[in-house]
């Protein structure tokens, strides 16, 4: 079964009940442009039953120029061509579209670890310093032989510290450059999305804070040794959310998480906006999920202002009165209709 899909390139609402389809209508998004899935690690449990493989055509369009994508996925490959070119590299296709999405679990980005919250600033960075995949992938490959090394006791792990420091180092300048733009436009949309509220962004780059990386790696040797791992480097890093003296996780209810990730996303796509000219996709899924309506509303106002294409899910048909949506869709039994 096929199904043809043409949102607005501002503000699109699907309505439609529970297991009518409106979520997997996303995820055909998401797969185009991420050629992946974000339900699942695997991407061919988004194969329907029965059925051998999955076809999604798309068009990117540009203000000069529309990219043609196409995604086949069968239960032991993925193919991805971009105008008719078939990809080597993911990062190509990622580069095209920057998109984002917004779930009832978005709220993890706050509450979960360090390693959620760097993917979220990796992804940003990304976009706007086209170098930094070049020595993420350096770092990474230097960082796996000197945990092998250090697993094996062979000695040999220190060979590995000047690449390390050489790649980390540009790694977390890079980080922190994106970091201290970001911070500048994060709390105007704290500010109206949440209220009046102190809060803190606060870089942490994986290392001690007045040190060097080299000196982090030299003095971190021997309990390196000892945990057959590198504890200090980029791969450490974390942004950390404070109120005052507290993690912020302890004092906002489950909302109040929604809408500080929801600013973080807008965040992120504004700074992508001015630093490339790119405009960015927010998919949001069931965006009533611990909102209520004055929230709700706040968060679609904020959205429609945005130079970004929104796709938005719910169950509730009363949210068809609102007046700020370009498209409206219904989906039923997996049908698009309107």
């Amino acid at each position: 079964m096929g199904a043809e899909f043409y949102p607005h390139k501002r503000m699109n609402l699907i309505i439609g009940p529970n297991g009518s389809g409106k979520t997997s209508l996303l995820e055909a998004a998401y797969i185009l442009s991420r050629g992946r899935s974000f339900r699942d690690n695997q991407i061919s449990k988004a194969i329907s039953q029965e059925k051998e493989h999955l076809e999604l055509f798309g068009e990117i369009c540009k203000p000069n120029s529309t990219v043609g994508v196409g995604v086949h996925v069968s239960h032991n490959q993925t193919e991805i061509r971009l105008n008719g070119q078939r990809l080597e590299r993911l990062s190509d296709l990622v580069r095209e579209v920057p998109l984002q999405i917004f779930t009832p679990r978005s709220h993890e980005l706050v509450e979960r670890g360090a390693d959620t919250r760097r993917r979220f600033v990796e992804w940003g960075v990304f976009h706007v310093e086209h170098s930094y995949q070049i020595f993420s992938k350096r770092y990474k490959k230097a960082l796996s032989q000197r945990n092998a090394a250090l697993r094996l006791r062979n000695k040999l792990e220190n060979i590995w510290v000047e690449e390390l420091v050489s790649s980390g180092s540009r790694i977390n300048e890079m980080r922190e450059n994106y970091m201290a733009e970001f911070s500048q436009l994060f709390p105007n949309y704290i500010a109206s999305l949440v209220g009046d509220i102190a809060l803190e962004t606060i870089w942490k780059k994986g290392w001690p804070q007045h040190s060097s990386l080299e000196e982090a790696l030299l003095n971190g040797n021997d309990q390196d040794k000892r945990r057959g791992f590198t504890l200090n480097g980029p791969h450490r890093a974390d942004m950390v959310l404070k109120l005052g003296r507290e993690n912020l996780i302890r004092r906002i209810s489950r909302g109040q998480q929604k809408l500080i990730t929801m600013a973080m996303f807008l965040t992120q796509a504004k700074l992508l906006n001015i630093k490339t000219g790119l405009e960015s996709i927010l998919l949001v899924d069931d965006i009533g999920s611990e909102l209520d309506a004055g929230n709700r509303e706040k968060a679609l106002e904020h959205l429609k202002e945005e130079h970004v294409q929104v796709i938005i899910t719910s169950t509730d048909p009363l949210l068809e009165r609102y007046g700020g949506f370009d498209r409206l869709f219904h989906v039923e039994h997996g049908e698009i209709l309107g």
